[in-house]
């Protein structure tokens, strides 16, 4: 039942990011996907630092595991973005509020699903940019053969923490906030303030 309604309470934002970041727009440019990739960045290194200082030790490892942050650096710099310019790249600076485990892992799906859609990008982006482009799609490519049961881990974790009285709306609340602070900061109000 909670996979039912984050699904349908959270499309509408993973719609609106994928209109937002121009990863399939036909005439991508290797700037076009430097500026998109500096954006992401800009919230997955705050966001990170947010819930690893938040999460619980039995879920410190795991979210180690689902740093995304190091490959986008990666590609970054097979762009051709100097260390300065990615060290200056400003950063979001007002994420949402996620309170306890279970608004976590509703963070955590909200991210995530957007991990699944990576690997269609990808190649899309060697499509687009030319074969060299594998240099620069170590983000998109993120877990590699282990996406899915990265995935599948969290939706059990998920269904764990729903049987929770109360958990439900913790994690879909936690899921609305992120996304709509990443469509914030995506669309560019630059802090990605909660309303």
């Amino acid at each position: 039942m909670i996979l039912t309604r984050l699904r349908a309470e959270t499309d509408p934002y993973h719609d609106r990011l994928q209109r937002r970041l121009p990863l399939l727009d036909p005439q991508l440019s290797r700037s076009a996907y430097r500026d998109a990739l500096g954006r992401l960045f800009g919230f997955y290194v705050p966001f990170e630092a947010a819930i690893e200082s938040t999460c619980v030790p039995a879920m410190r490892e795991d979210m180690v595991r689902r740093r995304k942050s190091h490959w986008l650096i990666q590609d970054l710099f097979g762009l051709g973005a100097t260390p300065q310019a990615v060290a200056a790249l400003p950063l979001c600076r007002n994420l949402p509020s996620l309170d306890g485990y279970a608004g976590l892992l509703g963070a955590l799906y909200a991210v995530e699903g957007e991990t699944l859609l990576g690997p269609v990008l990808s190649r899309y982006i060697r499509h687009a940019l030319g074969e060299d482009a594998v240099r620069c799609c170590r983000f998109l490519s993120s877990y590699g053969r282990q996406i899915h049961l990265m995935w599948e881990t969290l939706l059990e974790n998920l269904a764990v923490a729903s049987r929770i009285a109360g958990h439900d709306e913790m994690i879909i609340d936690g899921a609305r906030r992120t996304l709509a602070s990443l469509d914030r900061w995506l669309a560019g109000s630059g802090t990605g303030n909660e309303e």
